[in-house]
């Protein structure tokens, strides 16, 4: 009796620590998938979140700097037309002006000798009308 006690006891314990055993480490397996899992998607989301936003950052600044440029080149363009056609219109009205100058100019000097001529040979064809 008393060695059927102990090999009955014996493999009560043996039965219980092969229990113990195995659900310590179904429970350590179950703890340790668990905490990688938990890690991986907080590495999986955080490189996610932090591509997104180089991405969002890169985006915003290129279409900022195309804005800009654009904005540059158009006010660069207008400044440019503007100089010129103001630069053109000054020389146009200076050489018109200078032109209706000169025709007057001429033309009074011309009226103005025409009108000497006139007068001094009028009285030498009376001069020589009378005689």
């Amino acid at each position: 009796m008393e060695a059927s006690s102990r090999s009955v006891t014996q493999n009560l314990i043996e039965a219980s620590t092969r229990s113990v055993t195995h659900n310590l480490m179904e429970a350590s397996t179950r703890s340790v998938t668990h905490n990688l899992m938990e890690a991986s998607t907080r590495s999986v989301t955080q490189n996610l979140m932090e591509a997104s936003s180089r991405s969002v950052t890169q985006n915003l600044i290129e279409a900022s700097t195309r804005s800009v440029t654009h904005n540059l080149m158009e006010a660069s363009t207008r400044s440019v037309t503007q100089n010129l056609m103001e630069a053109s219109s000054r020389s146009i009205t200076q050489n018109l002006m200078e032109a209706s100058t000169r025709s007057v100019t001429q033309s009074s000097m011309e009226a103005s000798s025409r009108s000497v001529t006139q007068n001094l040979i009028e009285p030498q064809l009376e001069v020589s009308h009378i005689t």
